[in-house]
């Protein structure tokens, strides 16, 4: 063989050795030529059983990334640390997943959050998500099978207790044959008089009559209802006035007790008083009704009492003949102030017309002194 064409089989297979080297490091690792096409995003799960590297991030059943680091923290909580494509656009209004299968396969899943409220921002490069691990099925349906057993041995103590109390209940019907018997035939009497109370009723209710009152005392229940809410509305209003009265005999009742001691020292004496006075009306009606004083005396001698009616008489006759005279001296006390010269010398020199008359005011007097005048 020639040695030239053996460089280049040798050259070839080199070559093609490289490519399929280079494209394995681009396909599985973590390295992505020429650019990175991929964010990093941590999840913290409060634990992660079948989580490892290299495990699918799912969101609506598609594939979006894998995870790169699955590390414990210091507060016993799992970070897992995963790579997402670039066009996948995970939000903070969704949750990572962990779901198992019965099997024990793992599977993260990317769905909306549980919480309404949550924002709608895209995740960034290096943020942390919150995961959610449901129950493990093999744990639900270990406990499942252990309420099951529960349940069933709950059926069978139930189902033992029920064949007993069938037992018993079947010894007593054996045991009391005619008792039973009886009480039938009494329950079947009373389902008979039941029956005839029932078509005694229908009866009464199918009168046409008594359907006619029936439904005029149902038509007068609104107005009766109406009455009784102007009744309620009456009693309201009276209960409110008397609320008021109370109120007010209570700030009297207040003054009261503040002015107690006065009021009762004041009705102290004027009982005294009153006292004093009665006393002194006794005493009055005493010496009234004794024979020997004025008006005893007046009261029970005819006598004096016609000696003071003839008096009276007197008088009232002397009233009226004194009325004429004094209306004499009423007109001759006006002459004397009408002619006044009738009583003197002075009169007769100085005559006048008898009237009061105006007082003579000079021309050259200053309007000053007119209302010193008249006074």
């Amino acid at each position: 063989m020639d040695e030239r064409l053996m460089q280049f089989r040798i050259g070839v297979m080199v070559l093609a050795s490289i490519m399929i080297a280079a494209i394995l490091v681009v396909t599985f690792g973590e390295w992505r030529w020429p650019f990175p096409d991929e964010y990093t995003v941590y999840i913290k799960f409060p634990e992660a059983p079948g989580v490892a590297e290299r495990s699918p991030l799912r969101k609506s059943g598609v594939v979006i990334g894998r995870v790169t680091k699955v590390e414990l923290t210091p507060d016993g909580q799992v970070l897992v640390t995963a790579r997402i494509e670039r066009k996948y656009v995970l939000r903070r209004n969704e949750v990572c997943r962990l779901n198992r299968a019965i099997l024990g396969d793992s599977m993260l899943e990317f769905g909306l959050s549980p919480d309404p409220k949550a924002p709608s921002d895209p995740i960034r490069e290096g943020d942390v998500m919150q995961g959610i691990v449901p129950p493990d099925p093999v744990v639900v349906f270990t406990n499942l099978q252990e309420r099951l057993v529960t349940a069933i041995n709950s059926v069978t103590r139930t189902s033992d207790e029920l064949g007993r109390t069938v037992q018993s209940v079947n010894d007593v019907i054996r045991d009391n044959r005619q008792t039973v018997a009886d009480l039938v035939r009494n329950a079947n009497d009373t389902v008979l008089e039941a029956r005839t109370t029932v078509k005694n009723a229908n009866d009464l209710v199918g009168d046409p009559e008594l359907k006619a009152r029936l439904k005029e005392a149902l038509d007068r229940i609104p107005g009766l209802v109406d009455d009784v809410r102007a009744t309620l509305g009456e009693t309201n209003r009276t209960i409110a006035a008397a609320r008021g009265n109370l109120d007010n005999l209570r700030g009297f009742t207040d003054s009261l007790a503040e002015r107690g001691p006065v009021i009762v020292q004041r009705l102290d004496g004027s009982l005294q008083k009153l006292d004093q006075l009665m006393a002194e009306l006794e005493v009055f009606g005493r010496n009234l009704n004794r024979e020997d004083g004025t008006l005893g005396r007046l009261i029970r001698d005819p006598e004096l009492y016609e000696k003071l009616d003839r008096t009276m008489g007197n008088v009232q006759e002397l009233t009226q003949e004194l009325r004429p005279i004094l209306s004499d001296m009423r007109v001759f006390s006006d002459k004397i102030a009408r002619h006044p010269e009738l009583l003197g010398v002075r009169g007769a020199l100085e005559r006048n017309a008898g009237t009061k008359g105006v007082p003579q005011v000079p021309s050259d007097a200053d309007p000053r002194v007119l209302p010193g005048l008249f006074r």
